[in-house]
């Protein structure tokens, strides 16, 4: 049974005020509470805009591994919630969370995180694309191929002259040059996604 859980959100309030002399009207955000349609157990929410509204996206425990899942607002509710991907093996945890995105045309993108070697901070970033609005997903890729059982995270997405551009933090160069796993240095790296291949 999905249970609910409160989310705040930001709507437009066009509110009256007067500057030098003028009438004018400021949209201002106000906040308004409302239920979000995510299962039990469910962690790691993050919202991006659309142009109609907004993208809830999350993670729940789904068959000893976990789903990505998410939801839109209309600005009159949430669509009935869709799972992008599930598996087992993903790295979950509450500072680097995976996303959706809306992109242009009715298409989306995802990322989520997914353990590389045994390593506490061995993973790598994967990415799906949709072209119908949530309704089928390609298969995942890889913004990176170092094959390096380093970090590969705090991922960032956003439409670029029709691609997709990721820029995520790697930590790739400091694991080449000590010639062992993850350190705490990172460096930051970016790529475009096209027709589904990483150009970096």
């Amino acid at each position: 049974m999905r249970r609910t859980f409160n989310i705040a959100l930001a709507l437009a309030v066009p509110l009256g005020f007067t500057a030098c002399g003028t009438d004018a009207a400021l949209e201002v955000p106000a906040a308004r509470q409302v239920q979000i349609p995510a299962g039990a157990g469910s962690s790691l929410p993050h919202v991006a805009t659309t142009e109609h509204g907004a993208i809830l996206s999350w993670v729940e425990p789904a068959d000893s591994g976990h789903a990505l899942l998410f939801a839109e607002w209309d600005g009159s509710g949430w669509t009935e919630p869709r799972i992008v991907a599930s598996g087992t093996g993903w790295f979950v945890n509450w500072a680097d969370f995976p996303s959706v995105i809306a992109l242009e045309d009715d298409e989306l993108a995802a990322h989520w995180l997914q353990r590389s070697a045994a390593g506490t901070y061995a993973y790598d970033v994967m990415i799906s694309r949709s072209h119908d609005g949530g309704a089928t997903w390609s298969q995942a890729v890889r913004p990176h191929s170092d094959g390096t059982p380093t970090e590969h995270g705090f991922v960032s997405m956003f439409p670029v002259n029709g691609d997709l551009g990721v820029v995520w933090l790697d930590g790739r160069k400091f694991a080449e040059r000590n010639g062992e796993a993850a350190t705490n240095e990172m460096t930051l790296r970016f790529a475009t996604l096209k027709d589904g291949a990483a150009v970096a």
